[in-house]
């Protein structure tokens, strides 16, 4: 077909196919968030966590998608941005911390 062009996926491309194959097919409730926008892709376990949030939370910025938690949240996503890893302990303390448990 004259005029068609296919370009080769990037690394980032590949990045993202693989993380999603990862969540969607986990038995594990599973989202990915993707971009500085933090796009969530979740697997149907997820669906349920999500509540009323659902189906307008699949391809909405989790910024958007969750205000009520982004105090929580907003904190940790630079920190992972700038490649730190940050674990799930860590986390819940932070969390502890806002609310003052």
């Amino acid at each position: 077909m004259e005029g068609l062009s296919v370009s080769r996926p990037t690394l980032e491309d590949v990045y993202l196919r693989t993380a999603v194959s990862v969540a969607l097919y986990t038995d594990f409730a599973s989202i990915v968030l993707w971009g500085p926008e933090l796009i969530q892709i979740y697997n149907d376990r997820y669906r349920v966590l999500m509540g009323d949030k659902h189906p307008r939370g699949l391809g909405q910025g989790n910024r958007e998608c969750w205000p009520e938690a982004w105090h929580i949240n907003e904190h940790i996503y630079p920190r992972i941005f700038n490649g730190e890893t940050i674990s799930g302990f860590e986390i819940c303390c932070c969390s502890f911390e806002i609310f003052d448990w």
